[in-house]
């Protein structure tokens, strides 16, 4: 948990400290002082749905807002301290989705920001040279690309898309459709589906192949995996 101050030069205390003093809506702690108002949400990811993002994402992601992007996230914050406040039918369902478009705002402003956004799928998908290929890929991760392909695609030849695709993106084209065809045979692995159906949605054509390059990817074959991840979310449940 995270650590709250009210100006640079205090010690900031932790977060758990203050929520020990909130009564309803308010939270009176520390000395007198001017009141404010703080807005605060947890998000919640499973690890596996998660894994592209969080592999991004620094530990702390901080955001200095510019004028444009300040006016959406208020705008944001004021549709859900108002369905909060009215608590009218089907609120807790338009806040949950509001929360959603304030987390994408703020990846969003964050990715934007210079110097911000390391080498990676996001880096690709801002880049203007890049940005097309990408979208083709992720449209249709079952054709069989080539780098022949994705080169002529993007109008370049093959040594100066390879150059540019590695980086910006920060890995061969070729690697990078097959990092995300093994995560989403991780998804529908997850979802219950058989290592046969994961194979032919990822274009893999057979179990054998999918297994072959799962466990060169993970290091476990699809099914060892699968069975894995069962056991560490039975642990993980609450009783």
């Amino acid at each position: 948990m995270g650590i709250l101050g009210d100006a640079p030069q205090r010690i900031a205390v932790p977060c758990w400290e203050i929520a020990d003093h909130v009564t309803g809506e308010t939270v009176s702690f520390g000395e007198d002082g001017e009141a404010f108002e703080f807005f605060s949400a947890l998000f919640t990811f499973d690890h596996t749905a998660g894994e592209p993002l969080s592999a991004l994402l620094p530990d702390v992601v901080h955001i200095a807002l510019p004028k444009s992007d300040a006016g959406r996230m208020l705008s944001i914050l004021e549709q859900i301290g108002a369905e909060e406040a009215q608590a009218s039918l089907g609120s807790a369902y338009v806040v949950g989705r509001l929360l959603d478009v304030l987390f994408i705002q703020a990846i969003r402003t964050w990715a934007n920001s210079a110097g911000n956004l390391p080498e990676g799928w996001l880096a690709g998908l801002t880049h203007r040279q890049l940005a097309q290929t990408l979208q083709r890929i992720h449209a249709d991760l079952t054709r069989p690309w080539t780098l022949e392909q994705l080169a002529r695609d993007a109008g370049m030849s093959r040594s100066t898309f390879a150059a540019l695709f590695r980086s910006v993106v920060g890995v061969p084209s070729l690697t990078y459709i097959t990092t995300w065809r093994i995560y989403r045979a991780k998804l529908l692995l997850a979802a219950g589906h058989s290592i046969a159906v994961a194979a032919q949605q990822t274009g893999y054509g057979s179990d054998i192949a999918l297994s072959r390059a799962f466990k060169a990817a993970i290091g476990v074959s699809p099914g060892q995996w699968r069975r894995e991840r069962q056991t560490a979310r039975r642990s993980a449940a609450p009783a």
